[in-house]
């Protein structure tokens, strides 16, 4: 395990001791969280099994794998709870990921990829807006989250976003 910052840390998500502290009880961090009243889960970095491919040549199988149990965690007794992946769009290709989670968040789709704030190169646009799209046509809610401080740029990104019909954050 090791760090990408201050309190992230790249995990073996598909070593089963690691999934029981995520779900599968009362205790591990799903329980805990719907015990607290929560509506639905931010899966965040699902793109991780990229970083593991040397380790682990079979990371984006096991990856699909993680989001369909813990999506089924995560209905099993609550079929309206949400269960959000951010990033990892090409998973989408994989339909138990649809059939797994409610929503698909994006960061950076159209500035940032290069974490300066520069506008990303249009093949990079348009591979993650064909995922995006296949999401979208699925039946998935699909958010753009762009970080802006240019008010020009964050009204030109957002009427794109709207455009495509995604919700803006």
């Amino acid at each position: 395990m090791h760090t990408i910052w201050d309190g992230n840390y790249v995990v073996r998500f598909w070593d089963p001791e690691w999934q029981k502290l995520i779900f599968g009880s009362p205790e591990s961090y799903l329980g805990r969280i719907k015990a607290q009243g929560f509506d639905g889960i931010y899966v965040d970095r699902a793109d991780v099994y990229q970083e593991w491919a040397k380790e682990n040549p079979n990371a984006e199988k096991d990856m699909v794998a993680f989001l369909v149990s813990l999506g089924q965690a995560a209905h099993a007794d609550d079929p309206y709870f949400l269960v959000v992946m951010q990033n990892a769009e090409e998973l989408v290709a994989h339909k138990p990921v649809i059939d797994a989670i409610d929503a698909i968040a994006k960061e950076d789709l159209l500035y940032g990829i290069d974490h300066q704030g520069g506008v990303n190169d249009t093949a990079n646009i348009d591979w993650s807006m064909q995922k995006l799209r296949e999401a979208g046509k699925s039946g998935r809610k699909v958010m753009v989250v762009e970080y802006l401080n240019d008010p020009e740029k964050a009204a030109g990104a957002r009427r794109r976003i709207e455009k495509e019909g995604f919700i803006v954050h």
